[in-house]
């Protein structure tokens, strides 16, 4: 039995190892067929075909140099590194046949990595041809326009000699200094440095078209610094002296130094233009195109500043001279309301603010007037601060216009404090009537103390509105406490008037019942006592609570119809 199982071991041992080494032979055998493959097609590479394309060119320097190492990478590879790839490829297969499987993948992987060092060799090669063929190409349609190019600058430097001035002979020298630049272009060609000619050729065309930006703007701006600019400042002086006979004041704008200071700056770029040191000077010709529109900008607002001036000043010295009567109408106001009112410290203050600011726009419209005459500062400004001024006057009179409010307020706060004072003794004195007349047995303390109040404060009103000067804040208090009182006696005692008449319906409801009922007899008894006492609501309380135990509907529909919410105990 042993025998046996050790016989099935080695058989499967066996067999797992005949199967791993046919499996791993078969790996590496695909892995040898994918690199001969790759081999294959890189000695079929085009490589010799796309060289001899460089044979029709000129053979000589940077071209004849590129060629011979492209052709001895080419049969080096071809002649050694592929061969030396078929070899260990053959010497992988027999490693993989003797089972020693680490020693042919190291032997694939190197192979790999050396195809794919050849593979970026050979694009290489296919690029530097591509890059040359293409420089040729372009060098050669390129210097053709550049030819053209300079053709046309010479001939138009020829044709506006006149025009160009002093640079016509420096742009003639320059067109003269770029021959030499197109000798050493041909010269790279026909020694076959085509990557240098190319950058020959790109410096040339840059030469070319900084010439011809140079040459396209020096006529304008030789035409602008010697005729347009000086013409426009010509007549920019012209109106500068005209408006200020008419009474402008220019001087405030600094006008003139800004001219001197372009017309001595303009003969400096003139002559940078025609020794063609060009960098800046176009923007600088910009920049006084641009001031003189500014100024012509200027002017246009300060005629019409002036207009709006004329328009507004008079409305100034009106608004002024309003404020000022109402300023002074309103201090006698308050002069005649102090006699006999206390003006709250609020209003103290408006009206103080209100005259600090009507004394100030009126020295504001009288320095405006000034500058107006003495024509020292510009229209545009006397007209901002106008209208600052004439808002200002809105804001004053709004003030003003509060303050009298406020004043008025003082006398109608007296005439309705009397009024109402007046109705408040007419209701106490009615009260005082049904107080007498009422049909209540007694008066409780807490009704007859409130009623003392309510005459006391009632006094203490009448003596606030006696004094001089009225202090009307302390009146209108006074006045809402004797209000609040003699309105809380009215109520107490139409309450108590109320709470006596339920008690007795209440009561006289229970005498049906109390013969028979010892307790609510007795209940009955203490809310009577209470009654005579004058504690109307005890006595409600009561009577209501004893007598619900023996008619509730009745004593329900009593409260509710006088709509009195109590406390039941």
């Amino acid at each position: 039995m042993a025998t046996t199982i050790v016989i099935i071991v080695l058989v499967i041992i066996i067999a797992a190892f005949v199967i791993y080494g046919a499996w791993g032979r078969r790996r590496i055998y695909r892995e040898v067929d994918r690199l001969e493959d790759a081999r294959a097609n890189m000695a079929d590479q085009p490589v010799a075909e796309e060289i001899a394309r460089v044979k029709g060119m000129t053979m000589s320097g940077e071209t004849e140099e590129k060629f011979e190492s492209w052709r001895k990478d080419w049969d080096e590879i071809v002649g050694k590194h592929l061969p030396d790839i078929e070899k260990a490829l053959y010497d992988a297969e027999e490693k993989a046949d003797k089972y020693k499987f680490n020693q042919a993948s190291e032997i694939t992987t190197a192979v790999d990595t050396q195809l794919a060092s050849i593979e970026e060799e050979i694009n290489n090669i296919f690029l530097e041809i591509e890059e040359l063929v293409h420089n040729e190409s372009e060098n050669r349609r390129g210097i053709e326009e550049s030819e053209q190019k300079y053709e046309e600058i010479k001939r138009f430097v020829s044709q506006n000699w006149h025009t160009l001035g002093r640079t016509a002979p420096l742009f003639d020298q320059h067109m003269r200094d770029l021959q030499s630049s197109f000798e050493a272009f041909y010269q790279a060609v026909e020694q076959g440095n085509q990557f240098e000619a190319k950058q020959l050729r790109q410096g040339l065309d840059e030469d070319l078209k900084r010439e011809e930006a140079s040459l396209y703007a020096v006529p304008d701006m030789l035409a602008k610094v010697r005729r347009r600019l000086p013409e426009e400042w010509k007549s920019l002086r012209a109106g500068l002296y005209e408006m200020e006979d008419q009474g402008y004041a220019m001087g405030a704008f600094a006008f003139e130094q800004r001219l001197n200071e372009n017309e001595a700056e303009a003969e400096q770029l003139q002559a940078r233009i025609e020794n063609l040191d060009l960098d800046g000077v176009a923007e600088r010709l910009t920049e006084m195109d641009a001031y003189n529109e500014e100024v012509y900008r200027i002017l246009e607002e300060e005629v019409e500043a002036r207009a709006e001036v004329e328009r507004l000043l008079p409305k100034a010295h009106e608004g002024r001279d309003q404020l000022s009567t109402r300023m002074q109408t309103l201090l006698v106001e308050k002069e005649f309301i102090e006699a006999n009112y206390r003006i709250p410290p609020e209003s103290e203050q408006l009206i103080a603010s209100s005259k600090r600011q009507v004394d100030g726009i009126r020295k504001s419209v009288l320095q405006l007037q000034e500058q107006k005459e003495i024509k020292e500062h510009s229209y545009t400004h006397i007209e901002m601060e106008l209208k600052q001024t004439l808002e200002k006057q809105e804001e004053v009179e709004a003030g003003i216009q509060e303050a009298e409010n406020q004043l008025g307020v003082l006398r109608k706060d007296e005439t309705q404090a009397m009024e109402t004072l007046e109705e408040l003794k007419r209701q106490n004195r009615i009260e005082e009537m049904r107080m007498q007349r009422t049909r209540l047995p007694k008066l409780p303390p807490i009704l007859l103390n409130e009623k003392e109040s309510a005459n006391d404060k009632i006094a203490h009103a009448t003596a606030a509105l006696s004094e001089t000067p009225l202090e009307m804040a302390q009146v209108r208090d006074s006045v809402a406490q004797a209000e609040e009182s003699v309105r809380t006696v009215s109520t107490m005692l139409r309450r108590m008037e109320e709470q006596a008449l339920m008690t007795e319906r209440i009561i006289q409801r229970g005498n049906l019942y109390r013969m028979n009922a010892p307790d609510l007899d007795q209940s009955l008894k203490e809310a009577e006592s209470a009654f005579r006492k004058g504690q109307y609501e005890n006595a409600l309380q009561v009577a209501s609570s004893s007598v619900r135990e023996v008619d509730d509907r009745f004593v329900t529909e009593v409260l509710q119809e006088s709509n009195v919410q109590l406390t039941e105990a």
